[in-house]
């Protein structure tokens, strides 16, 4: 088999691991996403939702977990922002469902808390205006 498809090894001397430089505020944001995406699966794990709840936590979660990935990852911040801007608005379209639902408040609270969090660390990110990045990206 060898002699038929013979196979060229890799050259190895070349060889560069991929570890983009990150800025420290990147950093503290990516722990912070990890923190709160370990939190929500945390309650998720032990609270009893239905389909559509579950299925939009889900969907926040994953888009919490590929946003951080991309920047950490060291993508451009200004496309970055509109995807945050974007996970940002669906999470508060879940908190006002929630409210109209009539979701306990300590969880509506936390929500809130979380979605401020993130509007306060956004700006401060590389790409982030004075005007605020949530501005720049919508």
């Amino acid at each position: 088999m060898a002699a038929r498809y013979p196979r060229q090894k890799n050259d190895l001397t070349h060889f560069e691991k991929f570890d983009p430089r990150v800025a420290a505020g990147v950093s503290f944001y990516g722990l912070f996403q990890l923190l709160a995406v370990i939190g929500l699966l945390s309650f998720m794990q032990r609270a009893e939702l239905a389909y559509w709840p579950g299925l939009a936590l889900w969907g926040l979660l994953l888009a919490t977990t590929v946003t951080t990935a991309l920047w950490l990852e060291g993508q451009r911040p200004d496309n970055l922002l509109k995807w945050e801007a974007l996970r940002l608005l669906a999470l508060a379209l879940l908190l006002v469902a929630g409210w109209q639902a009539g979701v306990a408040t300590a969880l509506l609270a936390a929500g809130a808390g979380y979605l401020l969090l993130n509007a306060a660390i956004l700006p401060r990110l590389p790409g982030g205006s004075e005007g605020g990045a949530l501005a720049t990206a919508a």
